[in-house]
């Protein structure tokens, strides 16, 4: 099954290919992403921002057109790999794109404000199902790799921070 997340249609079209199976999903991880650091602004054959669409649109497109797999799974997870960049990253409802003017574009723009706006998936998966008889319990998270293998140093090699700060 192909999946290419520079095209809705393929997103569309891989969620169909999977439910169609009628087996259960336990675990989503939406881990692909780009970040075309340097690069000039890029847009997809939809029409989205290349680090937008790659980022947060097809993976939460494929999520929601997962959830009947999902369901069939559950208890189940979606987790969304993301990173500390959405911490200076700016969401624009009115100019995703960042093509208004108002906000100059740079990949740095492009790349943290995708993943800024991918951190908001989970908060409306559970808004949704919180208002719903469909599925009780703990649905989607992010994680933060560098922060996961910091800590996991932290556990293997006690010593390891103090190195630097001696």
């Amino acid at each position: 099954m192909e999946l290419d997340l520079l095209s809705l249609d393929s997103v569309a079209r891989f969620a169909d290919a999977w439910n169609a199976r009628l087996g259960p999903l336990h675990v989503l991880i939406n881990n692909a992403g780009i970040f075309a650091m340097g690069e000039a602004q890029k847009f997809s054959e939809d029409g989205y921002e290349q680090h937008m669409q790659v980022n947060h649109l097809a993976p939460a497109l494929l999520s929601v057109l997962l959830l009947p797999s999902l369901i069939r799974g559950s208890p189940s997870r979606i987790i969304n790999v993301n990173s500390v960049m959405h911490s200076v990253g700016f969401v624009d409802p009115d100019d995703m794109n960042v093509v208004s003017g108002r906000r100059k574009y740079s990949s740095v723009v492009g790349y943290s404000s995708s993943k800024l706006a991918q951190m908001s998936l989970p908060l409306c998966l559970v808004a949704f199902f919180s208002k719903s008889c469909l599925w009780k319990q703990e649905l989607a998270s992010y994680v933060y790799p560098l922060v996961l293998f910091l800590q996991m140093l932290r556990g293997i090699y006690p010593g390891f921070f103090k190195l630097f700060t001696q």
